[in-house]
C-alpha cells in the first residue's frame, strides 16, 4: 500500500509498504495518480480540500432473496421500482437477477434507520417469504475536490469526487477521467507532450465533475420529492395506481470540453448540456460522433491510437502541411479519408482532427496558413524534449 510520496521537478518518489510482512520499498515514477477513493491518502497528502453540498442523505441497502416478491404486484419486470405511500417516494427496489435477488434502498433517515424486516413489510404491503442477505447503511455524498492534482501528482475517480449513484454517472465520470488522463500521461512519457498537457486534465475534467455531481444530487432530490399517493390521485400525470409505480429514468446529458486550452475553438454556439435528445456534434471539445462506415466499422473504431485526421466528402482538401507539422513534433497522427456523404454530413466539416480520447481537437474546411499552430495547441506546448530523454515510469495508487 502507499505510505508516502515526495515529488520534485523530475518525478515522484513513492514509498510502498507490504501489509503482510511490514517491509517497504521506494520506487521512482514520472507521475503518481491517486485512484485510492474518498478515504485515500493522495488527496489528503496534497492538502486538497473538498467543495460540494456534503452529505445528501443517509440511506440503507437491504439485499434479500425472494422468489415470491414478483408475484405480489402487477407491474411486470422493470429496472427500477419507486415505492410511494402517503408520505411520498421513500425507496427504490431493484431486481438483481430478474428472478429472486433484490435490493431495497431506503432513501433517508429516520426511515432508513428502521428495522429491516419492517421496511421489507412496508415495501411489500405485508409479510412475504424472503431471506435477508445483508443490510448496509451508507451516506449519499456530494463532494468535488478543489483541485485535481499538484505538479506530478494527480487524482481521479472517487478520490476526486463523490456523488449519489442516482443516474449512474459516478463510474462514468471516473472512467472519463482515466481516459482523459491516460493519453496525456502517455504523451509526456513518449516525449511529444508539452508542459500544458497535464494541467489541461484539471481544466477539462473538473467542470464536468462538478456538473455531474450536482446533477446526481438534483436527480436524487427530484425522485425523493415525488408526491404522496393522495397528491398523485389528483395529478393525472402520475397515473391512478394506488400501489407500486414504475417510473422511467430520463437522464440525457452530453458534455464537451468548453474552453479547453488544448482544443482549437471555432466559436460556434455551445450545445445544451441537458438536451431533450442527444445531438451529435464535431464542435471542438465534443465527442466525435458514431457513424457506420461502408466496411462495417464505426467511426469510433478509428480513434484511440494517437490523433486521427478525418478527410470527409468527395473532394477533401490536402493535409500534407499539418501531417508534416505533427511529424516534426513527434505527435502520432494518421489521416483517414471517408467519402460516404452521410458521414460527411454528420461531421459537419471537411477536416476533423480527433484526439486519442475521441474528443474533437480542431475542425475546418481548409487548413490555416500555419498548421503548426494547431499541433502546438493540441499537444499543449511550444517546446519539445526528444522521447529518448524521457524516463518511462508511471505509478498508480489504488490503495
Amino acid at each position: 500500500m502507499l505510505e508516502s510520496f515526495r515529488q520534485d521537478d523530475g518525478g515522484v518518489a513513492v514509498r510502498l509498504g507490504d501489509t503482510r510482512t511490514g517491509t517497504g520499498q521506494e520506487i521512482w515514477a514520472r507521475y503518481l495518480v491517486g485512484c485510492d477513493g474518498p478515504a485515500g491518502t493522495v488527496r489528503e497528502a496534497l492538502g486538497i480540500g473538498l467543495d460540494g453540498f456534503g452529505i445528501v442523505a443517509i440511506s440503507v441497502n437491504i439485499f434479500f432473496r425472494s422468489a415470491a416478491l414478483a408475484r405480489l404486484h402487477d407491474k411486470g419486470w422493470a429496472r427500477f421500482y419507486r415505492l410511494v405511500d402517503d408520505s411520498g417516494c421513500w425507496s427504490e427496489l431493484i431486481p438483481i437477477d430478474g428472478r429472486e435477488l433484490w435490493r431495497l434502498t431506503v432513501f433517508d433517515e429516520p426511515l432508513s434507520a428502521a428495522d429491516p424486516q419492517l421496511l421489507l413489510a412496508k415495501m411489500a404491503g405485508g409479510a412475504f417469504a424472503h431471506e435477508i442477505l445483508s443490510v448496509s447503511r451508507w451516506e449519499r455524498r456530494d463532494f468535488v475536490a478543489e483541485r485535481f492534482g499538484q505538479g506530478r501528482v494527480l487524482i481521479a475517480g472517487d478520490a476526486a469526487h463523490e456523488c449519489s449513484p442516482t443516474g449512474g454517472i459516478g463510474m462514468h465520470t471516473g472512467l472519463e477521467e482515466a481516459i482523459n488522463l491516460a493519453w496525456k500521461l502517455a504523451a509526456m512519457i513518449e516525449g511529444w507532450g508539452g508542459e500544458g498537457l497535464i494541467p489541461s486534465y484539471e481544466d477539462e475534467r473538473l467542470p464536468i465533475a462538478r456538473r455531474n455531481v450536482e446533477l446526481a444530487t438534483r436527480t436524487f432530490q427530484a425522485i425523493a420529492r415525488i408526491p404522496g399517493l393522495s397528491a398523485m390521485h389528483n395529478e393525472p400525470r402520475w397515473g391512478a395506481s394506488p400501489n407500486w409505480l414504475s417510473i422511467p429514468e430520463h437522464l440525457k446529458i452530453q458534455y464537451a470540453y468548453e474552453g479547453s486550452p488544448i482544443c482549437v475553438a471555432d466559436h460556434t454556439p455551445a450545445p445544451e448540456t441537458e438536451p431533450a435528445r442527444f445531438v451529435p456534434s464535431t464542435r471542438p471539445g465534443a465527442l466525435a460522433p458514431h457513424a457506420w462506415l461502408a466496411d462495417g466499422r464505426s467511426t469510433l473504431d478509428l480513434f484511440g491510437d494517437g490523433f486521427t485526421l478525418l478527410r470527409l466528402g468527395d473532394a477533401p482538401p490536402g493535409v500534407v502541411p499539418l501531417v508534416a507539422a505533427a511529424k516534426a513534433r513527434y505527435v502520432p497522427l494518421r489521416e483517414v479519408t471517408i467519402a460516404e456523404p452521410e458521414v460527411a454530413g454528420l461531421y459537419e466539416r471537411k477536416l476533423v482532427l480527433v484526439r486519442p480520447d475521441g474528443h474533437v481537437a480542431w475542425r475546418g474546411d481548409t487548413l490555416p496558413k500555419n498548421p503548426a499552430t494547431i499541433v502546438e495547441r493540441i499537444r499543449g506546448a511550444t517546446a519539445h524534449r526528444p522521447a529518448a530523454e524521457q524516463p518511462a515510469a508511471l505509478a498508480i495508487s489504488e490503495h
